[in-house]
């Protein structure tokens, strides 16, 4: 029988020691960002950040009624139909440009015949958040760059004209070309 050394018994206890002593000297992990900052008469709330509702909710759905404001003020809902809306910035003609957070979208929301209409006129940016409309050009802010626009309700309402014709005249969506059907176009013709 050969002798132990020693060295091997002793550096495996040593190790031991060493690691155990060093993980009860760290000191605990920080509480989570939301919770950070609390004052001690706060410490024990259950209260919490809800997740936000990315789509968010349609006007049906608002509680408006249920708000409560001063005399003289009311609460009702501007547009509906441009969810996820964060920021926003007036064009020279009216536009209301609106940047989302989590969506990914820019809208436009323009005025025809007393009732107010959503556009989407840019969509696939990276948390578009910041808008700016200066001299016909609308800045969006993204993460990592800033993307300039120049483009007016008109060019944009002659873009989606441009590819309703194509659609109807055979054209698929690109929607379709994958095999989705969220909406038919009909072509009707003249009888003979």
């Amino acid at each position: 029988m050969k002798p132990r050394k020693p060295l091997a018994v002793a550096f495996p206890a040593f190790l031991a020691a060493f690691t155990t002593a060093a993980f009860a000297q760290q000191p605990p992990s920080p509480p989570p960002s939301w919770q950070q900052g609390r004052g001690a008469e706060q410490a024990s709330s259950p209260l919490h950040p809800f997740a936000i509702e990315v789509t968010g909710k349609s006007a049906k759905q608002l509680p408006v009624d249920k708000l409560k404001v001063p005399a003289g003020f009311k609460v009702e809902v501007w547009v509906d139909g441009a969810p996820g809306a964060r920021s926003m910035a007036l064009g020279d003609k009216g536009t209301v440009f609106v940047g989302t957070r989590q969506l990914k979208d820019v809208y436009a929301v323009v005025e025809r015949g007393g009732k107010r209409e959503v556009k989407t006129i840019l969509k696939g940016l990276e948390s578009p958040n910041g808008i700016v409309f200066s001299k016909g050009t609308l800045y969006v802010a993204e993460h990592h760059r800033i993307t300039r626009r120049e483009i007016n309700m008109d060019q944009a309402g002659d873009k989606l004209l441009e590819m309703m014709f194509r659609t109807a005249n055979g054209r698929l969506t690109a929607a379709e070309a994958l095999g989705h059907r969220e909406f038919v176009l009909i072509r009707l013709y003249e009888s003979a």
